[in-house]
């Protein structure tokens, strides 16, 4: 009988753990996302909880973007890390080097800035945690005409920042930070095409930076080899133009205002995925989410997650004052731990 009593004793407790647990899941992924990562340090449970992947997977997607309130603003900085349905400017007065450096990039939640005046031109900054770093100087000294953040928080923690020092004719000379070498390298670049067909439009997937180029063409820099092709695109590039990861796959998108056109790229060959109407006046798709087949388009004020499968809203995020400004890029990511343990 005690025997019986102490198998329902233990059933029941091993009940009640679970409920506990479910709960805590629940309360968890209903928290701002910076609440959620400060959350890993009340205890070694919730550290272990908080980092698994059953729980990550239940997280929304960070969505985050690059605004100009005038074209003669310094850029700033906005995401939904604060929760809610709005897309709000990130506080990022903390950092040292805040007041003397201008934002240039961002990737996935590294964001670079540049000055030429303090003692270390570049750093980098952990927009989930606020941890930031100086990079060591480039070697060679130059000044640089174009800096890029290349970071993809489902591979890896490390991260890349690609300098142009010098434009080729049918190439760049390049200075290359890799975060887990911890310095600098010179490297050329030769894609050929004319430089000037460049556009300022860059993406990085699976190690690889695309650059949009006039007046159809994407160019392939491999970083590792620097190793570059030229695929042609289905349309020309225009100012709707978007591409990136998309569903898992790289697509190219044309929106002209009235109606998308989605191309996925399979193989060496583009085929169209999706040709859908959007009935929301001046459109612009400004970025994918990189796992499910749904588009981010400014749309006046709002920032809306549109579902290509589904040809339907799923989402809006409302603008405070930035949203009567420029909204220049939009980086969608899942919070990952390698994002957390970025510049750790």
């Amino acid at each position: 009988m005690s025997s019986l009593l102490l198998q329902k004793r233990m059933a029941a407790d091993d009940e009640a753990s679970e409920l506990c647990h479910d709960m805590l899941v629940e309360v968890l992924t209903r928290l701002p996302l910076r609440s959620f990562s400060r959350s890993r340090c009340v205890s070694k449970s919730w550290r272990d909880l908080a980092s698994g992947d059953h729980v990550r997977s239940k997280l929304p997607l960070v969505v985050s973007g690059v605004s100009r309130l005038r074209d003669d603003d310094t850029p700033t900085y906005v995401s939904t890390l604060a929760g809610g349905s709005s897309i709000r400017p990130v506080d990022l007065g903390f950092l040292p080097f805040r007041s003397g450096s201008t934002l240039v990039d961002c990737c996935d939640g590294l964001l670079l800035f540049y000055s030429s005046s303090l003692a270390s031109s570049f750093h980098v900054c952990n927009a989930i945690t606020g941890r930031s770093a100086a990079l060591p100087r480039p070697t060679s000294g130059r000044t640089p005409l174009l800096s890029v953040a290349l970071f993809d928080p489902t591979r890896s923690r490390h991260f890349r920042v690609v300098s142009f020092v010098r434009w080729l004719a049918r190439g760049a000379e390049l200075e290359v930070f890799d975060s887990e070498l911890g310095g600098w390298a010179a490297r050329e670049a030769r894609w050929g095409l004319s430089t000037d067909a460049l556009t300022a439009t860059m993406r990085y997937a699976d190690g690889v930076l695309y650059v949009l180029a006039q007046p159809r063409q994407m160019v392939a820099v491999r970083l590792d080899s620097m190793a570059c092709d030229v695929v042609e695109l289905p349309e020309a590039v225009e100012v709707g133009s978007c591409f990136g990861k998309l569903g898992g796959r790289l697509h190219y998108s044309v929106g002209d205002g009235r109606r998308l056109r989605a191309w996925a790229l399979e193989g060496e060959e583009w085929v169209l995925k999706h040709c859908v109407e959007i009935k929301m006046d001046g459109f612009r798709v400004m970025g994918f989410n990189p796992e499910r087949e749904v588009v981010y388009m400014r749309v006046g004020t709002k920032l809306v997650a549109y579902d290509l499968c589904e040809e339907g809203v799923e989402e809006v995020w409302e603008f405070g004052q930035e949203g009567k400004g420029h909204l220049m890029h939009v980086w969608v990511f899942p919070f990952a731990k390698n994002l957390e343990d970025l510049l750790s």
